[in-house]
């Protein structure tokens, strides 16, 4: 669900942020915040669900409020020979009780309701808030008279995948829709994923596993979430996956990539709908896999070097290997918060990128990127010491 709020109180949008943030579908919810009417008008080009406006709006940020801006403004929206998109529902708030009753007169027309809504009385906070209910259930219910749509996902090495279901278990408790499908396998160690030969006789039963699921499910909406070694399966089975009728994935997301970011995935992103590669800027993990394994990198923490596109899109965060399946302080998975609408409302994806630059960066890039070129020479190293060692036992 998407929400735009326009209004140029701040004290009152934090309200009701928050208050949508405690709602059990706070994950379905995509809340863009304007504070003036010509922001408003930029949010509008795109559909949205529910509108909160402030019915006394400064025309930019920081002007003076005015009831004629946003009547103007009302009437842009809800004008069908313009260029902006009518909101489903259209909430109008003021906290001046006097005018109240000609700038709903104004509304009625066009506003769905319009509340009073004063800071030292709450109650149309709980009002907007059983609108937002209703057009959640609303859109529950649509959501569940689509056609069958397929959830797979594939865990990486060294874990039994538990985010699996929790991310299955929410996804099926919003939409009844999906079928959940989790692509496991034998636990594979780090030693067995080190060397290359290992690595690929393990890829290779997994991308056949993957390959089935797609040909089973070829005629239903497939979702694919892929972490880790999880992300090497889908790459190399869509390398090789030609759909029939060229009907795409829906969306491909991939966290914790350790595909070298020199590669390309024009195989990922043409059979997609949509394709999201997360990474986590502290990914040590990912930094090792560049420096050390042959035939891997650290996409998942530098990201492809491909544009950001309308069907592509790197997002960045601070974290680790693993923060995609942790929560936030305020209890919230981060795959309930930044891939929740991705998959059950197909919303596209947000920018995202929280890289900041440090001392020294210019020396600490050309370390990497020299210790990745020479990462050939740490095996070379390593098997002529085995050899040598070898070579003096028997000696």
């Amino acid at each position: 669900m998407r929400i735009v709020i326009v209004d140029d109180s701040d004290a009152r949008s934090e309200l009701i942020l928050r208050k949508l943030s405690t709602l059990s579908f706070a994950g379905a919810i995509d809340v863009t915040r304007c504070a003036s009417a010509d922001e408003a008008r930029r949010a509008f080009l795109s559909p949205c669900d529910l509108a909160v406006l402030d019915l006394l709006l400064p025309k930019k940020r920081l002007g003076t409020p005015a009831a004629a801006i946003g009547v103007a403004l009302l009437n842009d929206v809800c004008n069908p020979e313009s260029r902006y998109i009518r909101p489903r529902m259209i909430v109008g708030l003021t906290a001046d009780g006097a005018g109240l009753t000609s700038y709903r007169k104004q509304y009625a027309t066009q506003a769905s309701i319009v509340l009073d809504g004063a800071l030292n009385d709450l109650d149309w906070l709980e009002a907007l808030i059983a609108q937002v209910e209703s057009l959640a259930a609303a859109q529950k219910k649509i959501q569940q008279t689509k056609v069958d749509r397929v959830l797979i996902t594939i865990h990486g090495i060294r874990t039994y995948g538990k985010w699996q279901q929790r991310l299955s278990e929410s996804i099926t408790g919003y939409s009844r829709n999906f079928e959940s499908v989790e692509l496991k396998y034998e636990f594979v160690d780090f030693v067995s994923f080190f060397f290359p030969l290992t690595r690929a006789a393990s890829l290779e039963r997994n991308v056949n596993r993957l390959l089935l699921e797609l040909e089973k499910h070829s005629k239903r909406d497939v979702y694919i979430v892929a972490h880790s070694f999880g992300t090497l399966i889908v790459s190399e089975a869509l390398r090789r996956w030609q759909p029939g009728g060229g009907k795409k994935l829906s969306c491909v997301i991939l966290a914790g990539s350790p595909i070298d970011r020199e590669v390309d995935i024009e195989h990922i992103v043409s059979k997609s709908v949509r394709t999201v590669n997360e990474c986590g800027t502290l990914d040590c993990t990912l930094l090792f896999a560049r420096v050390f394994l042959i035939g891997l990198g650290d996409a998942g923490r530098s990201g492809f070097l491909r544009s950001n596109s309308d069907n592509f899109i790197n997002r960045y965060y601070c974290g680790g290997h693993s923060l995609y399946f942790k929560r936030s302080n305020g209890g919230v998975y981060f795959f309930e918060k930044h891939w929740f609408r991705l998959l059950t409302l197909n919303h596209a994806p947000k920018r995202a990128d929280s890289r900041i630059g440090f001392p020294f960066q210019d020396a600490a890039h050309l370390l990497l990127a020299f210790l990745t070129k020479i990462k050939l020479g740490w095996y070379v190293a390593a098997v002529t010491g085995v050899v040598w060692w070898g070579a003096h036992l028997v000696l």
